[in-house]
């Protein structure tokens, strides 16, 4: 997953270390392209079969848990989805 900077805080903290060189820096920092953020927020949905026992009784199992968004299944709730999501919604 991609890691995000605020730029204004990173060129104060080289700045303050980088002085000679920090125009030049500054110029690169401030050339690249601003990225589309966007957080998305999901939640982990019980993924649900039904068993029939030998005694012919059917049973609710959860066998994993399924992404709200993309419908991704995991084996157990982790705090982001392959997809990108952020799984914090109850």
């Amino acid at each position: 997953m991609a890691e995000y900077i605020d730029k204004d805080l990173l060129l104060k903290d080289v700045g303050d270390k980088l002085s000679p060189i920090y125009e030049a820096f500054r110029r690169v920092i401030n050339s690249q392209p601003i990225a589309d953020v966007a957080m998305k927020h999901g939640k982990w949905l019980d993924n649900v079969e039904y068993v029939t026992t030998l005694a012919g009784v059917k049973m609710r199992c959860v066998v994993g848990y399924k992404c709200s968004l993309c419908g991704r299944t995991e084996i157990k709730k982790e705090p982001y989805c392959n997809c990108g999501a952020k799984m914090d919604l109850e």
